[in-house]
């Protein structure tokens, strides 16, 4: 299976589930996520998330050779603060916008009525 691309970022999930057996616990998803997000703002968040993980806790010990790194913690962590930096502040207003634009253009029909569904789910209308 070929890797995702840089510019996937968060669709590192198919991938890491069909090679369940090469990422075996989280801190392997987590950082392999975090590799493949070279580009853009992902790339800076990935930089901070990596930086922040790799920090000593001041709150784990008092006696700073004996302080732990916050760590990356689990996946399910990983995924709330990455839909936190990344899903839209308004998404029921970001979704209404965008149903309210939306056109057929050159879209088959089947992408067309697929995305008005998906804006529809947002909104809690289908």
């Amino acid at each position: 299976m070929i890797a995702p691309s840089p510019t996937d970022g968060f669709e590192t999930s198919p991938y890491l589930g069909v090679n369940d057996t090469m990422y075996t616990n989280d801190e392997k998803k987590v950082i392999t996520t975090l590799s493949y997000m070279t580009q853009g703002a992902a790339a800076t968040w990935s930089e901070d998330f990596m930086d922040h993980a790799q920090t000593l806790d001041p709150d784990s010990n008092a006696d700073v050779t004996l302080q732990t790194v916050y760590g990356y913690g689990t996946w399910n962590e990983f995924i709330q603060e990455f839909k936190k930096a990344f899903s839209p502040v308004d998404t029921q207003g970001t979704a209404m916008a965008q149903l309210v634009n939306l056109r057929q253009g050159k879209k088959e029909l089947t992408e067309y009525i697929a995305t008005f569904n998906q804006l529809a789910d947002a909104l809690a209308l289908a």
